[in-house]
């Protein structure tokens, strides 16, 4: 399996599962994970983008 090497990546996916199958084996509940907290990423607009990046083809070809 790949993984990120960037030291802020966690895969809290791979470990919950991991803590589902140990406590699948011995015949107990898994305990409870709280889901990590969002962190709001950058919002664009898509369609701005793309009337820049014609715009700068357009001037660009002359």
């Amino acid at each position: 399996m790949r993984t990120s090497t960037t030291p802020d990546f966690r895969d809290t996916y791979t470990q919950a599962l991991e803590q589902i199958i140990e406590a699948n084996r011995e015949d107990r509940e898994p305990l409870e994970i709280p889901e990590p907290e969002a962190q709001p990423g950058k919002a664009i607009d898509l369609m701005a983008a793309l009337r820049e990046s014609v715009a700068k083809a357009k001037a660009s070809r002359g």
